[in-house]
């Protein structure tokens, strides 16, 4: 019993890290892109 609980409470712990990671990889992602769109708006509007 002791086993199932502690893999359970190991998986929960990877499921969160991964969705943590894929949360920040995302947002840096968003963040370059948005960078690169805003300084081409920028140079295109100048």
């Amino acid at each position: 019993m002791t086993f199932d609980t502690e893999l359970y409470r190991v998986l929960a712990g990877v499921m969160t890290a991964g969705i943590l990671t894929g949360f920040t990889a995302g947002f840096i992602s968003w963040a370059m892109g948005y960078a690169v769109y805003s300084i081409i708006k920028f140079f295109r509007q100048s």
